[in-house]
């Protein structure tokens, strides 16, 4: 069964029947559920604990579901997905939901209660990928940044499309139709948006807006605020990021760390030949937080990496993008998925040409996304992933499988070796995993032996 417990899920209906039925079976589905009789004891439940998706009825006696969906809204914007369930469904009521932030809307009576727990399950993935691409952002990886600029200064990255920096300088930072490079944001007329420097944190404000709340803060709709650090900023289609490094836990520690790698201190840089060297450890900046620097710096050359059991493995970069990896006996992306485990070990950076060759076609930014999300699901397998020294086969083929298990049951036959099937098949790690879990449980494979030496 999927655990969906760090889903927080909200049930709103005056029909008990169907919100006990709605509240149990979402809750074998693995997610966090609680349930409210009212929109305005779920709007109590809201502001206590925030939910991640909520599935409220259209119609109840006094406030109804979509004053609960603005309430919502306004509170936590765009990080909660919001679902209307009525017995109504019209092209005004599909129209009203929409232009007040609803995800989707689905007709009472329901037919089929898998289509909301397969609804409610597509749901969890946006937020759990959302949450990712938030980590990657929000994390103390964005500090190189700042050292292209007076260290410690704030600064804003853009964060849709290619990731762009902006500077707080001590004149401030306005964000208009007008301006340049990435301050230009597709405002109407006059509106700004200006920032400056006020003590260690920065002030923002909407200006000719009237009473229009352009702006969004974590979610939030707001005309102007005080931002200390980690604050997402959604502003007319364009996304930022405020980082401010001297609130951020070990911010002086970590831009330290980040200057001895790419700035203008001696430590851990030497210079050969006009080809840059640098070395460090991954307990002090892990690898993750790495690449994102050197992503964000346009860096060239090759990254050797050894981990604290000695398994050693090398990435090649071209203007801050990987563009080949290699993991012995693994390449390209899977390569570089199982290396983001590594907490502890030693890395080597030199700037030098790359060799032609090419195993990594994406951008670097969702694969780390992606990487990032892997480690946590591999962690959450434990003890209930099969060790690559199990042998296993194949009694039959279950008739609902995807791509990818197919793929996977394809391997177990070929190899048998769990080892060998992660090695040797194009699937991502934790996916295979998955399918062998399911598929034992199922009976579709067996246990032949278990390998010793490998």
């Amino acid at each position: 069964m999927p655990d969906y417990s760090d889903v927080r899920l909200l049930v709103v209906d005056d029909e008990s029947a169907l919100r006990n039925l709605l509240g149990e079976v979402l809750k074998d589905d693995g997610f966090n559920v609680r349930t409210a009789d009212s929109g305005e004891q779920a709007l109590a439940l809201f502001e206590a604990e925030p939910a991640d998706i909520v599935l409220s009825d259209m119609s109840m006696p006094g406030m109804s579901g979509i004053d609960l969906l603005k309430k919502v809204k306004e509170l936590r914007g765009d990080m909660v997905e919001f679902v209307i369930i009525t017995a109504n469904a019209t092209l005004d009521t599909a129209i009203a939901a929409t232009k007040h932030g609803a995800t989707d809307y689905l007709r009472k009576p329901v037919e089929d209660i898998g289509d909301i727990s397969r609804l409610a399950s597509r749901l969890a993935v946006r937020i759990r990928e959302r949450r990712e691409k938030d980590k990657m952002m929000s994390g103390l990886m964005d500090l190189a940044r700042t050292l292209v600029a007076p260290p410690g200064d704030p600064f804003l990255v853009r964060t849709d499309g290619a990731i762009e920096r902006l500077a707080v300088s001590t004149e401030g930072l306005i964000l208009s139709t007008t301006a340049e490079g990435a301050a230009r944001v597709a405002l109407d007329g006059e509106i700004q948006v200006k920032i400056t420097r006020q003590g260690p944190d920065v002030a923002i404000t909407t200006l000719n807006a009237g009473e229009q709340k352009l702006l969004r803060i974590d979610g939030t709709p707001a005309k102007d605020s005080i931002l200390h650090g980690g604050e997402h900023i959604s502003l007319a289609g364009a996304d930022f990021r405020f980082v401010n490094p001297r609130r951020l836990p070990d911010g002086d520690k970590l831009l330290s760390s980040a200057a001895k790698l790419f700035g203008a201190e001696p430590d851990g840089v030497r210079k050969e030949d006009g080809s840059v060297k640098l070395s460090g450890k991954l307990e002090e900046i892990g690898l993750p937080n790495l690449l994102q620097m050197m992503n964000l710096l346009n860096k060239s050359g090759v990254l050797q990496v050894k981990e604290e059991a000695g398994t050693t493995g090398e990435i090649h970069i071209h203007n801050g993008e990987m563009v080949h990896a290699r993991l012995v006996p693994v390449e390209g992306k899977k390569a570089v998925q199982r290396m983001l485990g590594w907490a502890k070990g030693e890395f080597a950076f030199e700037a030098k040409p790359l060799a032609p060759i090419r195993t990594i076609d994406e951008r670097s930014q969702p694969i780390l996304i992606d990487g990032m999300r892997m480690i946590d699901e591999l962690k959450a397998l434990g003890k209930s992933a099969p060790p690559r020294t199990l042998r296993l086969a194949v009694t039959h083929r279950p008739a609902d499988v995807t791509s990818e298990e197919k793929q996977v049951l394809d391997a177990v036959s070929r190899f048998g070796l769990v080892g060998t099937i992660l090695d040797r098949s194009t699937v991502p790690d934790v996916d295979i995993l998955r399918a062998l879990i399911r598929f034992r449980k199922e009976g579709a494979i067996t246990v032949v032996a278990t390998a010793t030496g490998t």
